[in-house]
């Protein structure tokens, strides 16, 4: 089986490059790591994409949102994206920032497995793109148990 190093990226079409930026910026701290346009053919037809990459700091993830108009916006196929926090507060804080930057709470609660208990919450952006906030203790502790070191 081919070893990979993870998920290098996940790009989603958005309609206002400046809100999107402004949303992922605010509410996961993500930092700007290019910005360009490039003219492609789509369908036989000229489009002039508009993109944007981010990053967590110190990270390697990459978020990338593009924006053309004749490309359409939101989840349609897609179930959601993940953001994994440090605490629980930090997932509050989250949602609370996406609130106030034109997101909206989808759902949220509590789970708990194996003696552990974490908050989640899933967001719409302003596009509708689904995104679940957790520390994500649930799901490693399955994984740390199935594989220890």
């Amino acid at each position: 089986m081919p070893r990979t190093r993870g998920l290098a990226h996940v790009n989603l079409h958005v309609s206002d490059m400046d809100r999107s930026v402004q949303f992922y910026s605010e509410v996961f701290g993500l930092e700007l790591l290019s910005e360009g346009t490039e003219k492609i053919q789509s369908k036989g037809q000229p489009v002039e994409l508009h993109q944007v990459l981010l990053s967590t700091p110190g990270r390697q993830d990459l978020l990338a949102l593009t924006h053309a108009p004749s490309i359409p916006t939101g989840g349609v196929g897609l179930n959601h994206i993940g953001f994994n926090f440090e605490s629980d507060e930090d997932v509050q804080i989250a949602v609370e920032t996406a609130l106030r930057h034109g997101g909206k709470i989808i759902k949220e609660g509590e789970r708990e497995a194996r003696g552990i208990r974490e908050i989640f919450a899933y967001v719409a952006d302003p596009d509708g793109y689904s995104i679940e906030m957790s520390t994500q203790a649930v799901i490693l502790s399955a994984k740390h148990e199935s594989n220890p070191e």
